[in-house]
């Protein structure tokens, strides 16, 4: 077994709170929080050097000093002892004139003076008993939760949907109990350890990656997290009922298409052919280990990346007569596959028919592009057709003299102007039209079905008949606005 030096501190600060209850400390614990007390007569010093050896893990103190009504407080402020501030009181009539001076530098705010007022004291300190293994081992959060027994309550008293704090959190969390074993029980995000626990075993983060496309509950914690993974012979059976039953409990809520948090129950929605509900007690469902069981391999059969199997569970679930369904699992699940197998086959072919016209689409989305392609480039051929013969007809009339200079180079400027408009109606407006559909044919053919792959999609915009289209648009909607610019550079250059 590997020993670490920090849990063995860990250790220590058991003992050392130990030694306080056994010098008239009492204690009280609030879940992992331990809160050892102490009243007595004489100066607040005395107290605090008792409680010397627990420092490295105190999270907060507060010392109260009583004269008849009059109070002096002290606390923790950033890490030390420091007192609060007081408000005014009248300290002549409360403290005789030999200790008067050392009264008034005290609620001044002088510690010193504070500490060696002899009164009525009363201590309250906050103490997180593993606050220094989870110092040098920061990967994890690590916990004292006393006895089996007493983490076995404090689960029991919390509602198993806010175990997500708890347990399904970023970090891998470590519950240390009073026991020599090593290994109680664990799973993917939990372990709970005896003191001759060999730590490098233990895992640093946690594991919890719900299966793509798994519909996840928010702020539930997963199933992975609370199933039990680990578990020795050595564990109470109270504790591992209330893991197993809240590991249910949270497969069920995966299973839900809706879950609603009313009081002490979550109200857990399936819907099917039906819309029905069903409430999930605080403290999990009341049923056997075996059937916990079979509700977490439900759970994990639904979360297999086939989205028709949860819609399989939720169709059986809906079409339930039974008060409560939470011992079922195993009948839902035998009565789910053949749903599910149908639902498979019904996919299957509805797969096979949607590649088939995103196909037809895409071939046909090729062919109208083709189309409008064509359409552009001949348009634009007749206009500069017409443009170059009106041209020529003003440079032959021009140079017969028939119209006046002035008037043919009026008319030149107004042909090579008519062009320049046409090329810029090309670039932006019939270009863009010619090639958006084949542009998006790509983003569009993956929306068209669910049951298209990107391989699929691959196939489909690469067909020859698209690739041939795609091109063909491009080259008219750059060759189209490069020949009517041109033909304007030509019309104005003529016989110059």
């Amino acid at each position: 077994m590997i020993h670490m030096a920090y849990l063995d501190t860990t250790r220590q600060m058991c003992e050392a709170i130990r030694d306080l209850v056994n010098q008239g400390w009492t204690e009280s614990r609030t879940e992992f929080r331990s809160k050892p007390k102490h009243s007595w007569t004489g100066t607040a010093r005395s107290a605090t050097q008792e409680i010397e050896a627990i420092t490295p893990c105190i999270t907060d103190v507060r010392l109260v000093g009583q004269w008849g009504t009059v109070e002096l407080e002290l606390l923790y402020i950033n890490g030390s002892l420091g007192v609060a501030p007081q408000p005014d009181v009248d300290l002549e009539g409360t403290f005789d004139s030999s200790v008067r001076e050392d009264a008034d530098r005290a609620f001044s705010g002088d510690l010193d003076a504070a500490l060696d007022l002899e009164g009525k004291w009363e201590i309250e300190a906050g103490v997180d008993i593993a606050r220094s293994t989870g110092a040098e081992d920061p990967d994890r959060t690590w916990v004292y939760a006393g006895s089996q027994a007493e983490l076995t309550a404090i689960l029991r008293n919390r509602p198993w949907w806010t175990l997500r704090d708890l347990i399904d959190c970023d970090k891998h969390s470590v519950f240390l109990v009073d026991e020599d074993s090593a290994m109680i029980c664990g799973s993917q995000s939990f372990s709970v350890i005896g003191w001759d626990c060999s730590i490098e075993s233990l895992p640093r983060t946690a594991t919890v990656n719900p299966p793509k496309g798994f519909e996840q509950l928010p702020k539930l914690p997963s199933v992975q997290s609370l199933k039990l993974t680990e578990c020795d012979h050595r564990i109470h059976k109270p504790l591992e009922n209330t893991l197993y039953r809240a590991a249910a409990a949270a497969a069920w809520a995966s299973l839900a298409t809706n879950a609603r948090i009313e009081g002490d129950l979550v109200e857990l929605e399936y819907f099917g052919f039906q819309r029905v509900s069903f409430g999930m007690p605080l403290s999990g469902p009341e049923i056997s280990l075996g059937s916990c069981r079979q509700s977490t391999e439900l759970a994990e059969w639904a979360q297999s990346n086939e989205p028709d199997k949860l819609l399989a569970i939720r169709q059986v679930i809906s079409l339930n007569r039974s008060p409560v369904i939470w011992s079922l699992a195993d009948e839902i699940r035998r009565a789910a596959q053949p749903v599910f197998v149908a639902l498979r086959s019904s996919a299957i072919s509805e797969a096979l028919k949607s590649v088939r016209e995103a196909r037809n689409s895409g071939l046909a989305i090729a062919r109208q592009t083709s189309e409008a392609a064509t359409a552009l480039a001949k348009g634009a051929v007749e206009r500069t057709i017409a443009t170059l013969a009106a041209v020529f007809g003003v440079v032959v009339a021009r140079a017969s003299q028939v119209i006046p200079v002035e008037i043919a180079d009026g008319l030149r400027i107004i042909g090579a102007a008519y062009l320049v408009i046409l090329s810029t109606w090309a670039l932006f407006v019939e270009g863009p039209i010619v090639t958006g559909g084949i542009t998006a044919l790509k983003s569009d053919v993956r929306k068209y079905s669910d049951f298209i792959s990107d391989d699929e999609a691959d196939v489909i915009t690469g067909l020859e008949a698209v690739s041939r289209a795609r091109r063909h648009a491009w080259t008219v909607r750059i060759a189209v606005p490069t020949a009517y610019i041109a033909t304007a550079l030509a019309v104005l250059t003529v016989a110059r």
